[in-house]
């Protein structure tokens, strides 16, 4: 969101967006839409560029206990975070909440 936002923090994430490399959970895409219909903004175009250049992956029984474990993150982000755990990926977020998770850049 940041990116297609024109957020500075988010330079230079072109590579892994336009490379082939990104990912992004259901739950965020559900998180995205949620903000931007609350402020009466149109959700669709950032919903279509994220689904046109990244890969979107779902919550699974797995990934959804393993997410239990994470008792220090609200529901959605322990979704998020496990998402990228069971997929061994590194998660790229400006969410401050995530600070001192192993494999996470905080932009």
């Amino acid at each position: 969101m940041d990116y297609f936002q024109g957020e500075p923090k988010a330079k230079g994430l072109e590579k892994i967006i336009f490379g082939g490399q990104a990912v992004v959970s259901v739950i965020s895409l559900a998180e995205i839409k949620l903000k931007l219909s609350k402020q009466r903004k149109d959700w669709q175009p950032l919903i279509f560029f994220m689904k046109s250049n990244a890969r979107v992956i779902g919550i699974d029984e797995k990934t959804a206990l393993l997410a239990g474990d994470f008792v220090n993150l609200h529901a959605s982000d322990a979704l998020i975070y496990a998402s990228a755990v069971a997929n061994g990926m590194t998660l790229i977020t400006s969410d401050k909440d995530f600070t001192g998770c192993k494999n996470v850049r905080i932009l």
